[in-house]
């Protein structure tokens, strides 16, 4: 009976040996949880807990938005504001002839000439005193112009009037032109049939024949 009793208690106490050995890892793995949950919280990185990554900056909060400075503009230099040139009397001599102004390099007056020019072949250009420019017309048929296909230009009145073709050779059926470059005319016969102006005012719908 005390065989038994002994044999029981051995039993007993091998399997609360055998239970609390395998309770062990157990009991580690509850606690290195409780240890990595612990350092997460205050911030703490732990040999077993994963790096820890800072809370993202997402700016200033919508109800306290950044104020910014106002830059107010600098004044500009007193000294880079030049005064103007002005001589101490007028420059005004009261002659039309001249082109009065004050020289900003010895803020004294100079009157240079005024130039008169029409940019007219025909004209002479002059300034009159006391009156100012003048543009008197050269003689008439003075030769304003030359072109190799056509008549000189001639001066009249004061204007330069262009001379006239000379290639039209008074045909209406043929089509006149000029090389511009050697002055030589061209005559090319228009279609036959085409239309054509005989100058008769007692004729109509003439028109242009070949015959030869």
């Amino acid at each position: 009976m005390l065989l038994r009793t002994s044999g029981g208690r051995r039993s007993v106490l091998f399997t609360l040996v055998l239970a609390a050995f395998l309770a062990l890892p157990v009991i580690a793995s509850v606690h290195s949880r409780r240890s990595i949950a612990r350092g997460a919280a205050a911030g703490v990185k732990t040999p077993d807990s994963p790096a820890v990554k800072p809370p993202a900056d997402t700016g200033p909060s919508p109800a306290t938005p950044p104020t910014t400075a106002r830059v107010e503009p600098k004044p500009a230099a007193a000294a880079s504001i030049k005064p103007a040139v002005v001589c101490e009397t007028s420059c005004d001599d009261g002659d039309p002839c001249t082109v009065d102004r004050c020289d900003p390099a010895t803020v004294q007056c100079v009157h240079p000439a005024v130039v008169c020019d029409d940019f007219s072949p025909c004209t002479v250009d002059s300034c009159e005193p006391g009156l100012g420019c003048r543009f008197a017309p050269v003689p008439d048929g003075i030769e304003c112009g030359t072109n190799p296909c056509m008549s000189p230009s001639l001066c009249q009145a004061g204007e330069c009037v262009q001379g006239h073709t000379l290639c039209d050779d008074g045909n209406g059926c043929t089509l006149d032109a000029c090389d511009a470059a050697t002055g030589q005319c061209h005559h090319t016969l228009l279609p036959e049939g085409a239309s054509c102006d005989d100058q008769n005012a007692c004729t109509t719908a003439t028109s242009c024949h070949n015959f030869g």
